[in-house]
């Protein structure tokens, strides 16, 4: 997704490191939009990931209606934009075209979710 579009529809935050964005199981309100700074992602108190500068935090979770299924806390100082759940649902009905950006967002996660599964898998072989 053109990170452009949500521009006007984000409320800036300028987070500190150790700043809690959402965590495992709670309802999803919305997604962060991270413009810089790192945030660390993890299930189960188990690190799975690092979300860097110019990805969208909870997009899957958001589109799936579903609770948060990992924790997202910054890891550095970090500039963040936050939308709201609706105005984000709404933007894709005013914006059909958008949901073309979604779809290939998601899947890049999920192709990076594979890789790290096989990359794990092989890493416990050797």
């Amino acid at each position: 997704m053109s990170l452009d579009v949500l521009e006007p529809y984000q409320t800036l935050h300028a987070l500190p490191a150790g700043k809690v964005l959402f965590r495992e199981s709670e309802p999803a309100e919305g997604v962060y939009v991270l413009h810089s700074g790192e945030v660390e992602l993890s299930c189960s108190n188990k690190t799975v990931d690092f979300v860097r500068a110019g990805e969208v935090l909870g997009l899957t979770t958001i589109m799936a209606g579903r609770a948060h299924d990992s924790s997202a806390v910054t890891r550095t100082a970090c500039l963040a934009g936050f939308v709201e759940k609706s105005v984000f649902l709404r933007l894709l009905d005013e914006q059909p075209s958008l949901w073309l950006t979604v779809l290939q967002m998601i899947s890049t996660n999920i192709g990076e979710c594979w890789r790290s599964m096989r990359a794990a898998a092989t890493h416990r072989r050797c």
